[in-house]
């Protein structure tokens, strides 16, 4: 009888336990989104190798920056499973912004970033490898565009849908033709 007991305790337990967290819905709609623009993209089979492999950056020195690239990360890997761009499959990636960010654009053969938050002061010297690499930048910081980033990624008022404000210089800078299909349903900033 002790034995039933103890089982029924071990699988009540077990199965209170929480799984593996979900990714944040806002995460997981933006995800969507960035991997619908790749599509949008002419030349990214020209940047991917085997793969489309998008890098989500942060600064591991801000606790907040290293939250929002970690939540990032797991919406794009949950929406990007089973997912092909241009062909190639999706890898996700996390580079920490820093001295070797470069060479790490270039060791992991990286096609597309997402800038987390918090990486304010390391912004121009990303946005210069994103060029010479050359990648795609995105983010959510619309801020973010005034220095460069190619791609921001924000919400309406109600946050039903995504908006997409991009930077056409930045675009064709990182190496990307995005089709005219999408430039009819984002906004066309001019820095």
């Amino acid at each position: 009888m002790k034995r039933v007991a103890v089982a029924a305790a071990t699988a009540i337990l077990l199965l209170a336990r929480p799984g593996p967290a979900a990714a944040d819905p806002a995460a997981t709609k933006e995800a969507m989104v960035l991997l619908r623009i790749l599509s949008y993209d002419r030349y990214v089979s020209r940047r991917a190798k085997s793969h489309v492999v998008i890098g989500v950056v942060r600064d591991d020195g801000d606790p907040a920056s290293r939250r929002a690239a970690s939540n990032m990360a797991e919406a794009l890997r949950n929406t990007s499973r089973g997912v092909t761009v241009a062909g190639k499959p999706v890898a996700i990636v996390e580079i920490a912004a820093g001295d070797l960010f470069r060479d790490r654009l270039r060791d992991l053969e990286v096609t597309a970033i997402y800038l987390s938050s918090g990486l304010d002061g390391e912004l121009d010297q990303l946005n210069e490898a994103a060029r010479a690499h050359p990648c795609l930048t995105f983010t959510d910081r619309i801020a973010y565009m005034r220095r460069g980033v190619a791609v921001a990624l924000g919400s309406d008022d109600r946050q039903r849908r995504i908006t997409i404000s991009l930077d056409l210089e930045a675009v064709r800078a990182q190496g990307a033709k995005l089709s005219a299909e999408l430039l009819h349903v984002a906004e066309v900033v001019r820095r």
